[in-house]
């Protein structure tokens, strides 16, 4: 068994043409996203059983949303007063945070099934709560959080299913097509193998939470009925046994911090900008959410106060790219994180 990283990987590579030369690559992406192994560290493998036993009581289809508990309420009141005093230059500490981003990061380490490479975990063996996250690499952003949360939370595990460019959908003809975004027939195929096997596995562990979370490539496509069509059925069949969350997707700034800030970072104002903030995808999910009455987490009030999304929140560079959020942003918000994946209401 291998001790393995997670790492930052771009959802959007491209894929060879040739069979082999797919399957190679196909195979270094899930590494590259899930693993970035290191061999010469050996453990012993542990087992998923049934004993991974669910301690949050699955409460049916009542209708659930996330709810804003005080620990999101503190962050966004600082946020709105942040905005409203935001700085002209920068100070020491966002500085060094600045340069801090840039600088090569520590990767997640995590355990990974060396009969599948698209299942990696954090957190013991023997948890008595389990989580499960089935997503694309668009997940990996909230790694550093999720690995905060496993170590403040002892008795937490949480599994991890992802393969780039595999879209959440039991239907077929939800998932990316062959072509798109250099997406292969065995592209295709390698997502719906990780799709049946996370089921199998929710199935076995009975999770107490499920968390989907991806790009949604569908939406605004022809395909887009489809993939709510086999996003909804994804989510029945998991809600037959646990909790499920959609993760909402991060803004899309509209400048990136390496572009914008000059060197002394002394134009804070001309960085501030306005988002896109997802709005289709976001309605998407909420009307996904609402259908199949799961929960939908809103990420945009952590980032922004209206279409407004400050690059620094408070000493955190909350982006390097423009659109994914940095590893310190991350960690800064792994409270805010598991307040909204662990409250909701009934009704």
């Amino acid at each position: 068994m291998r001790w393995c990283t997670l790492r930052h990987v771009s959802s959007s590579r491209k894929f060879p043409t040739s069979i082999a030369a797919a399957y190679a690559t196909a195979v270094a992406l899930v590494v590259a996203a899930l693993t970035g192994c290191a061999t010469n560290r050996e453990v012993p493998a542990p087992a998923v059983t049934a004993v991974l036993t669910p301690s949050i009581e699955h409460q049916g289809n009542g209708t659930s949303q996330s709810v804003a508990g005080p620990i999101t309420r503190a962050w966004t009141q600082a946020l709105s007063a942040f905005v409203d005093a935001y700085p002209r230059t920068a100070t020491d500490a966002q500085k060094q945070a600045f340069n801090e981003a840039l600088a090569p990061q520590t990767p997640v380490v995590t355990t990974c099934d060396p009969e599948d490479a698209t299942h990696c975990w954090l957190g013991p063996a023997t948890a008595r709560r389990t989580w499960m996250v089935l997503s694309d690499g668009a997940i990996t952003q909230w790694l550093p959080a999720l690995a905060q949360i496993v170590s403040r939370q002892r008795n937490l595990r949480i599994d991890f299913f992802v393969l780039p460019n595999c879209v959440n959908s039991l239907d077929r003809e939800g998932l990316l097509g062959v072509g798109e975004f250099g997406t292969t027939a065995e592209m295709v195929d390698a997502c719906v193998a990780m799709h049946d096997r996370a089921l199998a596995f929710a199935r076995t562990a009975r999770p107490d939470l499920v968390v989907l979370a991806g790009n949604a490539q569908r939406v605004g496509t022809s395909r887009e009925q489809v993939y709510r069509a086999g996003l909804l059925n994804m989510i029945d069949q998991l809600q037959r046994r646990s909790e499920v969350r959609l993760l909402g997707k991060t803004p899309q700034w509209n400048v990136i911090a390496v572009d914008c800030l000059n060197e002394e970072l002394s134009n804070l104002p001309s960085c501030f900008g306005r988002a896109t903030t997802n709005s289709r995808p976001i309605s998407f999910q909420k009307s996904v959410a609402a259908e199949s009455k799961s929960v939908f987490v809103d990420t945009r009030p952590w980032f922004c106060r209206g279409a407004i999304c400050p690059l620094f929140i408070h000493d955190n560079l909350a982006t390097i790219d423009g659109s994914r959020v940095s590893a310190a942003m991350a960690v800064a918000l792994a409270d805010v994180l598991y307040e909204n994946l662990t409250s909701a209401t009934k009704g």
